[in-house]
């Protein structure tokens, strides 16, 4: 650095000069370095709990499902069962009963299990995680997903595949 009412010479001063400009370009390389290297961090770390988020949700959409499909086949095997005992309906337990009429007459209550949508319309509103996540295949792979998710639960809430053999209206008039 140099140091005012210090006499120099021609060459003194040169030296001088150079030391400053390597000591200012030192510390401006250091200082975006640094910065670049922890906003690359940090990005880093928003990738990997964004992946993490859309895995878990993938594992959350998976046990919804699997739930669904245990109900509706204890569903189906609960009304053969009382198809079958149609005769004897005094034997058959009160819990059976109850499930086979849970099963046939639509609840006003929800108790169908539903997929979260939290973290999918956090994906696909944040600028942030087009911005970060740069591989275009997990990005479509997780698009991919999320639409099969909503097509499927679609299906499940309009088609008449799924729907209960006693509707809410036919349920107002009994």
């Amino acid at each position: 650095m140099p140091k005012f009412g210090r006499k120099t010479t021609g060459g003194g001063m040169v030296k001088e000069l150079l030391l400053t400009i390597i000591a200012t370009t030192i510390s401006i390389v250091l200082t975006f370095g640094t910065a670049h290297y922890l906003e690359q961090r940090q990005a880093e770390q928003t990738r990997r709990l964004m992946a993490m988020t859309v895995i878990s949700d993938i594992d959350e959409s998976i046990k919804v499902v699997r739930q669904l499909m245990e109900a509706d086949e204890k569903g189906r095997n609960v009304t053969f069962y009382m198809m079958e005992n149609i005769d004897r309906l005094e034997t058959i337990s009160e819990d059976t009963l109850v499930f086979f009429f849970d099963t046939v007459i639509p609840s006003t209550f929800g108790g169908d299990p539903e997929f979260k949508m939290t973290n999918e319309n956090i994906f696909n509103s944040s600028q942030d995680t087009w911005r970060t996540l740069d591989d275009r295949k997990f990005l479509n792979n997780v698009q991919d997903f999320y639409n099969a998710r909503t097509l499927l639960d679609h299906q499940r809430k309009e088609s008449i595949i799924f729907q209960k053999p006693v509707t809410k209206e036919e349920l107002y008039q009994m």
